[in-house]
């Protein structure tokens, strides 16, 4: 999963984003995904 996250860095907003990569960010980033950019560079930290 690691990898994969590297791979496809969560963007810097959902929009204008086509669902199939909405939902991509939420399976690898999570919740961070939902929340936003800032969030998700303290989840990646986390982890």
């Amino acid at each position: 999963m690691r990898e994969l996250r590297e791979r496809h860095p969560l963007p810097a907003g959902r929009r204008g984003l086509p669902d199939a990569d909405k939902l991509l960010a939420v399976v690898l980033h999570d919740a961070a995904a939902l929340r936003g950019h800032a969030a998700a560079a303290e989840a990646e930290g986390s982890n």
